[in-house]
């Protein structure tokens, strides 16, 4: 039984020792606060982060793929008022009664070149001619245009009679200036008679002057090219009369709005570049808007919502962990005074107290525990106090005891005299009695 108690003994006491070890390993109160804390708030900041680059990244790309829509319609809209209204022009000179009546009416010639005039003036048009049926044309330029012109073999003079109504021809350079030049078409007739075709050579400085006038933020600009994706207003002049690229893709656009990634590259500048494409098509003359929006200009943005994202969680998580110490200390502050006074009252100290000011869960240990305290102690002195009295009972009796002890040794002695004497008295009997026998 006895070899049982100390063998249990002892493996309480490695037990203790080796939790003791382990507890050396355990992070203090404080510091749990501490990681708790910045868990509480660091995993959710980078969540918040993750998904705010996510969603900015879509919304971005969203707003700039409408912004390319928007421009695309804008600059659609303004090229298609301005085309409207050479059309409109050139509709009021094939109608005028002029110009239909000049074969039978020569002398109209002359009101006819005052028209011509008048719309090279307006817009900016270097040349002007109506080209007959029968082989006549009449030329009004600002340059030095020639009348001696094999027209009919010339598509803005077939695809105007073809369709019936305006036509848009492809840019093409003039052999006199230089300068990009499309020509805007329409037949002549005189009831069902044709009677030939009037055609306006345009400047494409006068069509597209407006692409130069558009300013992007973020490196953003639009770009116009023709039907067959040959580029007829940049910013840059060194591209005018460059092939776009993405060719495919402009080439397949024949009405609306298409976006596209696109990387492009010029191996004679070493230029490589991300970039977005917003492609409008141009119904009258399937030219085609693109506007190019560098990804650099929209990762710069969405990484300014990710800077504003982290600023806010590093400011976010420096006052948590802040606040997070100061209630650290405040509840290990509270905890060693706790242990302080167990330690004391592991010592034999019932005196110990707990100074402690909170008003929380703490202030209620603290009095609970000061009450124990006091309980117990003055429960030790009640227990000291029938000790004592304990003891001094015993004393008495022990005294007690030493007299009875005393008393019953003479009572003793006392019997012992008496049975002597009676042993004496005794014996002298017997004699006295022989005595009177003999």
């Amino acid at each position: 039984m006895f070899s049982t108690i100390i063998r249990g003994y002892i493996i309480i006491l490695y037990k203790s020792k080796e939790v003791t070890e382990l507890n050396k390993f355990k992070l203090k109160i404080g510091a749990k606060i501490i990681s708790i804390v910045i868990i509480l708030i660091f995993i959710p900041i980078i969540f918040l982060g993750i998904g705010s680059y996510r969603t900015s990244s879509k919304i971005m790309s969203k707003q700039y793929e409408e912004l390319g829509t928007v421009i695309g319609n804008e600059v659609g809209n303004m090229l298609g008022s301005k085309i409207e209204d050479r059309e409109k022009t050139l509709n009021y000179i094939c109608t005028s009664p002029s110009l239909i009546n000049l074969s039978e009416n020569p002398d109209e010639i002359g009101v006819l070149r005052d028209i011509f005039r008048r719309a090279l003036q307006n817009y900016g048009a270097e040349t002007i001619y109506f080209a007959t049926e029968d082989g006549n044309i009449y030329v009004e330029s600002t340059v030095d245009a020639t009348e001696n012109i094999e027209y009919k073999d010339k598509s803005w003079y077939k695809d105007a009679i073809a369709k019936g109504g305006a036509v848009w021809s492809d840019v093409y350079e003039s052999k006199i200036t230089g300068a990009k030049i499309v020509i805007v078409s329409q037949p002549v007739y005189k009831g069902d008679k044709l009677l030939g075709v009037v055609a306006m050579d345009l400047t494409l400085q006068d069509v597209t002057d407006i692409i130069s006038n558009i300013e992007l933020t973020g490196g953003g600009y639009p770009i116009l090219t023709d039907r067959n994706g040959i580029i007829i207003d940049h910013k840059d002049e060194s591209w005018l009369g460059r092939e776009f690229q993405p060719i495919d893709e402009v080439l397949k656009l024949k009405s609306g709005v298409k976006t596209i990634d696109f990387t492009f590259e010029d191996k004679e500048k070493g230029i490589k570049e991300e970039e977005l494409l917003v492609l409008k098509n141009i119904d009258k003359t399937d030219w085609k808007v693109v506007t190019v929006f560098p990804k650099t200009s929209i990762d710069e943005a969405k990484n300014d919502i990710i800077k504003n994202v982290l600023l806010i969680g590093l400011i976010t998580g420096i006052l948590g962990i802040f606040v997070s110490i100061l209630l650290g200390r405040n509840i290990s502050g509270a905890i060693k005074k706790v242990l302080d006074m167990l330690r004391k009252v592991e010592q034999g100290d019932l005196t110990a107290r707990i100074d402690i000011k909170n008003k929380d869960e703490f202030g209620e240990v603290r009095d609970s525990l000061n009450h124990t305290l006091a309980t117990l102690g003055a429960l030790i002195n009640n227990v000291k106090e029938a000790s004592n009295s304990v003891g001094e009972y015993s004393g008495n009796l022990a005294a007690l005891s030493e007299e009875v002890s005393a008393s019953s040794i003479e009572i003793s002695t006392t019997s012992e005299e008496i049975a002597k004497g009676a042993s004496e008295q005794a014996t002298d009997t017997e004699y006295g009695v022989s005595l009177i026998n003999n």
